[in-house]
């Protein structure tokens, strides 16, 4: 027979149990995650100008600076976050929130934007409040992969590079933000299938929405 000290036991020894194994977990894909951005950080700038630190430890995430970029960036700065598994309960409600593994750039870039983007999952109430913001000249459209685009000012070449992007990206992308207000670009994307590739191709679309546009030989070596 289950008694109240049985189950409190119980509970207790999986909730610990539980902890180990996550932190482990977390330990490793953290790890894996940062080695897989460094292999691409040449495409963005230049290396010795990074600036890296753990949030918290490698099982929570890495703040990753460049303050000297490639075109058409000026400077830089790379986030990821994992999720907090370590805690059931709390993982659990992160679960129910939509909350996962993310991967954040922050882009400062050469020339200020003029126009304004924003780049969200099609949901009523996301689509409700952009609709509202029409009265300040925005215009909502819809995305590839059920995203909307709500643009302003002087977006149309922007959109023309950002098509691509969103056609790849769009499962993975909770917000991109492009704007005249630093960070100029802002890309939110969840890390989930991301490492299947190498993150230099990432970073290389990445700079293509930015408005970079590589010559013919770089196109060919990709």
């Amino acid at each position: 027979m289950l008694t109240p000290e049985y189950i409190v036991t119980g509970l207790g020894l999986f909730l610990v149990g539980w902890y180990l194994v996550a932190a482990i977990y977390n330990r490793r894909f953290g790890l894996r995650t940062y080695r897989w951005l460094q292999r691409g950080l040449a495409e963005l700038g230049d290396p010795k100008s990074v600036q890296a630190s753990w949030i918290g430890s490698s099982g929570s995430g890495a703040r990753i600076g460049m303050q000297r970029a490639k075109a058409p960036f000026r400077r830089l700065e790379l986030v990821y976050l994992l999720e907090s598994r370590e805690l059931a309960p709390l993982w659990l409600v992160d679960m129910l929130r939509g909350k996962r593994d993310q991967l954040i750039l922050r882009g400062t870039l050469r020339t200020k934007p003029t126009g304004e983007l924003e780049v969200l999952p099609d949901k009523i109430r996301t689509r409700k409040d952009l609709q509202q913001k029409t009265t300040v000249s925005w215009t909502v459209k819809d995305g590839p992969h059920n995203l909307l685009i709500a643009c302003r000012g002087s977006t149309e070449q922007q959109t023309q590079w950002l098509t691509p992007f969103l056609e790849q990206y769009g499962p993975h992308l909770k917000h991109l933000s492009w704007g005249p207000q630093d960070p100029h670009l802002l890309i939110i994307l969840r890390l989930a299938g991301l490492p299947k590739q190498e993150a230099v191709i990432l970073f290389r679309d990445i700079r293509q929405v930015a408005g970079w546009q590589p010559d013919s030989s770089e196109a060919e070596d990709r």
